[in-house]
């Protein structure tokens, strides 16, 4: 994909739902009628063939093809575009359903999605949000061809709490991120966020917290099915207590099978070794490699212990969160939402 001339996905930021009234207008989506995927061909300046019309795409949309083909996006990332349009026109050809386009108002394709997919605006979304937290506090928001992700603190329901850290100055809020992609690249939810006041670092709730989501089907009244969502983000649930427990269990040294499970997760939505050594351990890559080595000695039986690296856990989970701010939106997401996977035990 990197040779080929895909369009960005159009962004904006805001920090309260009096901006986002005035921004989701600009993010407003088409859908085609279904068709097959054979009737799509990529061509070797990144624009796609439709029926013969030639038409151009975000780089997400293409992202959004390949999952539709089950072409890993590594695989698809890495392989040459020859090689690639080949692979697309093969699995078209062989696909047992049609697909639709979801259309910027510039008449570019920001997704494809399956025919069955149902999409919600995000005006549908936002009026029932205002009317029930209007007065929460908006710790931050941003809006894209991706996905609106919405991080709300200070309500007044009642998982909105807070907590200390590994000490009384490290505090946290608990609160709520919700996210909606009328383009389907994100299934609309609304999930458990943690907000660290001393750096402004956010946590995005594990699986194994509590999570509602919203998957309109086709025929059903959408208006409904959005209200019922919104009314179930306040019965979230979490429990302060646990999640204070696992905060502060992580302020210890790290074990090198857990250095090695987090660098591992980390390069593989960053994709960068270095960045991964310097920004998130503060190692020099010789020591991480002689971490490893003398971990998989110790498997191997080769020795009796490995040496515990002087790495502090809380340290590491701080520094993913806080670099995770520095990415775009899909990587800061996956960066978040592991950190969270480090306290779900």
């Amino acid at each position: 994909m990197q040779n080929l001339n895909l369009l960005t996905e159009n962004s904006r930021n805001f920090s309260s739902l009096d901006e986002l009234e005035k921004l989701y207008s600009e993010y407003v989506y088409e859908e085609s009628e279904p068709f097959h995927p054979s009737q799509v061909s990529l061509q070797t300046d990144g624009t796609y063939a439709i029926n013969g019309q030639e038409v151009a795409g975000t780089y997400s949309s293409l992202k959004g093809l390949c999952k539709l083909l089950r072409i890993p996006n590594p695989f698809a990332s890495r392989i040459p575009v020859d090689l690639l349009q080949r692979n697309i026109d093969r699995l078209s050809e062989e696909a047992n359903f049609e697909i639709k386009t979801i259309t910027r108002k510039d008449g570019n394709i920001a997704n494809f999605v399956k025919e069955d997919f149902v999409s919600i605006p995000h005006q549908m979304l936002f009026e029932p949000l205002a009317n029930k937290y209007g007065s929460a506090d908006v710790l931050e928001g941003k809006v894209s061809d991706n996905w609106l992700a919405l991080s709300l603190t200070k309500g007044e329901d009642e998982f909105f709490k807070s907590f200390e850290g590994v000490s009384p100055n490290d505090k946290y809020d608990m609160g709520v991120v919700v996210i909606n992609s009328p383009t389907g690249h994100m299934t609309t939810q609304a999930r458990v966020l943690l907000h660290r006041l001393i750096c402004m670092n956010q946590v995005v709730g594990p699986s194994n917290f509590d999570i509602v989501k919203c998957r309109p089907k086709p025929n059903r009244q959408l208006e409904k099915v959005v209200d019922n969502f919104v009314e179930g983000i306040s019965k979230l649930y979490c429990d302060v207590n646990s999640i204070e427990s696992a905060i502060t269990s992580l302020d210890r040294s790290i074990k090198p099978e857990e250095l090695k499970s987090i660098f591992n997760a980390v390069k593989k939505i960053t994709g960068d070794v270095e960045f991964v050594d310097s920004e998130i351990f503060g190692l020099d890559p010789d020591d991480r490699k002689e971490i490893l080595t003398n971990l998989k000695k110790y498997k191997q039986g080769q020795i009796e212990a490995p040496p515990e690296p002087q790495i502090n856990l809380y340290d590491v989970f701080n520094n993913i969160t806080e670099q995770a701010k520095t990415f775009e939106q899909e990587e800061r997401y996956k960066l978040e939402s592991y950190a969270g996977k480090l306290i779900s035990n």
